[in-house]
């Protein structure tokens, strides 16, 4: 099992390009991260994260006109830039390809769904013609092709990371594994070599221990679609 872990650029960077885990009950699980970002961070996200191998996604909540309009200095490449936008029921085919125009062609929009809504139909034709396209909310099923959740399996095949999938249908949050917020886990770093050391030579101190209980965070009941 993986953990996807939403964290500020300053408390990832300390993990960046590390392995990283948790440990929840008994058990230790994998830790990838989805930055949060917005106006002020965004670009040292993108100098300092985008090619870690930890780091799956931005999900960025910052304002629109900064977005839209923003250049890069570098190739925005290897990972994923999710802005969320809200739609309603009778969105249309139209609809997304003008949200899209808005955007730059490196920015991934993250459809928000009223809850309840199950045009699959509609989502699986979508993708089929916009790649930068996924889905959040809902009632959905997950089908090849179409992509279900903020941060899907697909998000990590896309880094060269296999994660299994197994649950068919997503009901509101569709991402691929748990997430939990970095301030509700302890991190540690299992590779051990110098990149563990602080500039002084000391080692990395461990976040405290926290009585957060994630267990149930991790099961998941079976619904029918």
């Amino acid at each position: 099992m993986a953990i996807l872990v939403r964290g500020s650029v300053e408390e990832v960077k300390a993990y960046r390009g590390r392995k990283v885990c948790t440990k929840i009950g008994t058990k230790k699980h994998q830790v990838y991260f989805r930055v949060e970002v917005d106006d002020f961070s965004f670009e040292e996200a993108v100098t300092t994260l985008r090619g870690s191998s930890n780091v799956v996604m931005f999900d960025y909540s910052g304002s629109e006109p900064f977005i839209k309009g923003y250049v890069p200095n570098v190739p925005i490449e290897g990972i994923c830039v999710g802005v969320k936008v809200p739609v309603g029921a009778d969105m249309t085919v139209d609809e997304v390809k003008r949200l899209l125009a808005e955007y730059p062609s490196w920015v991934t929009l993250i459809l928000q769904l009223p809850e309840g809504y199950k045009n699959m139909e509609l989502l699986y034709n979508i993708n089929a013609k916009f790649k930068n396209v996924r889905f959040c909310g809902g009632y959905l099923f997950r089908l090849d092709g179409c992509k279900v959740g903020c941060c899907g399996a697909d998000v990590f095949a896309s880094k060269g990371i296999t994660i299994n999938d197994n649950n068919l249908i997503k009901d509101g949050c569709g991402c691929c594994m748990p997430t939990m917020a970095y301030e509700d886990v302890e991190l540690e770093i299992t590779t051990k070599d110098e990149r563990q050391k602080s500039s002084n030579g000391s080692t990395l101190p461990k976040k405290p221990q926290k009585n957060t209980l994630f267990s149930s965070m991790l099961t998941k009941g079976s619904v029918a679609f």
